[in-house]
């Protein structure tokens, strides 16, 4: 998922409050994780500009996005962004970038995770009058987790009932009551009817399955009017 936020400052301030970023960041999270970090600031005036290169020809559109939210959560970032849209109406989107659980015998983790990430979304929207179902939401990110297990089972469905198991840990209950979110997602790339190819394959060499086993892990997720 890739955004442009617009940061008017001094070059002199906005490094500054990069550095502190990293500061906080690598204070709060363990060395045991590696992280790619990469930021995006460019001035407001310079917007058309930006537009206009040549670098940028193969891009299907563009949207300016202004931040009016963020909060980050265990394994997630979540923000809100105004943009305008074709009709020249102001609108909010909703995103929620996870990177969940990876160990391959805690699905009750990222399940936990995902929950705890739609839940806030719903309680920031909820607390400004939004209709949670009328909202434009993006949930994407690394979910360590296939296509037919109950993350993905979760989000298309809205529900997961309590009891609930991954084949391969069926001793394992991902959630003990039934639980459920307000959003009618859909998968963005296997809508159109097709998937598309791996851009990177690694050997599955511990956890459950065949070290030749192949899962895409990395999803984009939509509610149905974005």
């Amino acid at each position: 998922m890739g955004f442009l936020v617009t940061m008017p400052l001094p070059y002199q301030t906005r490094r500054r409050r990069i550095a502190q970023s990293y500061v906080q960041f690598f204070r709060t999270h363990t060395t045991r994780q590696i992280y790619l970090l990469y930021l995006y600031t460019y001035p407001s005036c310079r917007w058309n500009q930006m537009l206009a290169s040549p670098a940028l020809t193969d891009y299907a559109g563009f949207l300016q996005l202004g931040l009016v939210w963020h909060e980050s959560r265990t394994r997630a970032l979540l923000a809100a962004f105004t943009f305008w849209d074709g009709l020249g109406q102001q609108q909010l989107l909703y995103v929620a970038n996870m990177h969940l659980e990876g160990s391959p015998y805690r699905p009750n983790d990222r399940i936990s995770q995902t929950r705890s990430a739609l839940q806030r979304l719903e309680a920031h929207q909820r607390q400004y009058g939004i209709a949670p179902e009328d909202a434009a939401v993006v949930v994407c990110g690394d979910f360590n987790s296939g296509r037919h297990e109950t993350v993905c089972h979760f989000l298309h469905r809205g529900r997961l009932e309590g009891g609930t198991t991954e084949p391969h840990m069926p001793k394992v209950e991902v959630t003990k009551a039934s639980i459920s979110h307000p959003y009618a997602l859909h998968e963005a790339y296997s809508s159109g009817g097709h998937e598309l190819p791996f851009t990177r394959k690694v050997q599955s060499g511990s956890g459950p399955g065949s070290s030749s086993d192949r899962m895409l892990l990395v999803y984009v997720w939509l509610l149905s009017t974005v």
